[in-house]
Parts: C-alpha cells; sequence; structure tokens
C-alpha cells in the first residue's frame, strides 16, 4: 500500500492561505495515481506543482508526470496527478510500494500591471493620487518612482506587494505629462501617461456657488401678480381696519 504525505501552504500577506487536501493514491501496472484537492485559491491564481518521492528524499520533483502538475495549475477539487513509476524508476520497480509521497506546491507569479494611473487621466498637485497595481509575487518590494519623457524625475517611495501605495503629489510639481514606473524584482513597469495640473483656486470653486446665490436671489425678488407687471414689496404692513 502507498504511503501520502501532502505538504503544501502559502501565506499571503492579507493572511489568506491555501492548502492541498485530501490526497490518495493507487497504483496500477506500474504507474501510480495521485489525486488531491487544491482549496482555497483565488480564481485568477495559478500555482506550480511538483510530486515527489522518498525514494530520493524528496531531493527532486518526479520527472515521469502529468496531468495537474506542474506550471499553471489552477485551483480546484480532484486534481490528478499520474506518475510513470515504472519508466522512472526502471530495475528498482518493486521500491515503489513503499515510497512515500509528497505534494508540494507554490503560487506562480503573475506579471506585474500597472491599474492606476490610467493613461490619459488627470491628477492635481496638493491631492493624494492612487497608484495600483496588480501581480507580482507577495513578499517582494516594490519601488515606485516618477517618470517625465522616460525619465526618473523621483522616487515615490517603497512598498510591499500589497496593490496599492497612495502618494501625495507636492504642491510645487512642475505641471505636465508623466508616469509611474514600478521595479519589484527582476520586472520593471510603466503607467500611461497622465497629467498633472495645479489646484483648483478657491475663486474658481466660489464661483458656482455665487452664481447660485444670485440666481436664487433674482427668483425671490423678480416675482410678480398674475399678469406678470406687478412690482412685489416684501416689507408693506397690512392696512388696519375701516371705522365701523
Amino acid at each position: 500500500m502507498l504511503a501520502l504525505i501532502g505538504g503544501f501552504s502559502i501565506a499571503f500577506l492579507t493572511g489568506f492561505t491555501q492548502s492541498i487536501q485530501n490526497i490518495n493514491a493507487s497504483v496500477s501496472g506500474g504507474k501510480v495515481t495521485v489525486t488531491y484537492d487544491l482549496v482555497g485559491a483565488k480564481p485568477d491564481q495559478t500555482f506550480i506543482i511538483g510530486l515527489y518521492g522518498s525514494h530520493n528524499n524528496f531531493s527532486t520533483p518526479l520527472q515521469m508526470v502529468s496531468g495537474d502538475v506542474g506550471n499553471n495549475v489552477k485551483g480546484a477539487v480532484g486534481k490528478k496527478i499520474l506518475w510513470d513509476a515504472e519508466g522512472e524508476l526502471g530495475n528498482n520497480i518493486d521500491q515503489i510500494t513503499q515510497i512515500t509521497f509528497k505534494v508540494k506546491g507554490e503560487l506562480a507569479a503573475v506579471p506585474i500591471a500597472v491599474k492606476n494611473p490610467a493613461n490619459g487621466s488627470t491628477a492635481r498637485t496638493g491631492k493624494n493620487l492612487k497608484i495600483l497595481w496588480a501581480g507580482g509575487k507577495p513578499n517582494q518590494r516594490v519601488v515606485i518612482e516618477l517618470l517625465k519623457e522616460n525619465q526618473v524625475v523621483a522616487t515615490i517611495g517603497e512598498s510591499q506587494n500589497t496593490g496599492q501605495h497612495d502618494w501625495p503629489i507636492p504642491k510645487d510639481l512642475a505641471k505636465g505629462v508623466y508616469s509611474i514606473k514600478l521595479t519589484g524584482g527582476e520586472e520593471v513597469v510603466q503607467s500611461g501617461s497622465f497629467t498633472v495640473k495645479g489646484k483648483i483656486p478657491l475663486w474658481m470653486k466660489l464661483v458656482p456657488a455665487v452664481v447660485g446665490a444670485g440666481v436664487l436671489a433674482a427668483v425671490l425678488m423678480g416675482g410678480g401678480g398674475d399678469d406678470g407687471g406687478g412690482d412685489v414689496t416684501t416689507n408693506d404692513l397690512p392696512v388696519p381696519p375701516g371705522p365701523k
């Protein structure tokens, strides 16, 4: 009877954890079928899965394997790995029933992609710009830089790969067209171009309020009688009744 060991766990910065469960194996005609469930994975995640055996002290993954093994394995229940034990063990095929198996996995790195700032968007000095990205390895550091005409003009910061970073745009930053560069490990990606404009002057913010107040006053003071030609006096006192 085959012995089984399942060893798989990936912890994310968010505390999210994936695991391999319900590992089973069967042997038939010199071939071993290992089934497992890969649970807790997000729909957009892929994994690198390897099947290991105790006959070489789990030092290297088994080579003559097929099925849900190798790169780009999605999370789901009912995963299956087929190992050609006879082909790989050769004359040592008699060891097959004594082998302990271990299923190992790791999250496959997704290329980093900048989500925000979007190409053609606008930002203003003195305001926060939320820089968003996706992909990369969970534990890697990401360096964020500001580019103008494809030249680095400032280092915005360095962050864990959380997928976001709030950047307060300096009030004295020159107006113009910029982009963001992210460097994570050996990956270097760049956002689309966005335009930085100056802070909106206070008087421009007040204009709509002033115009609105003027329109309201005109409405209140410009109403008339039924014929539309009379003046309205708002401070007339009521006429006292005549003598009886």
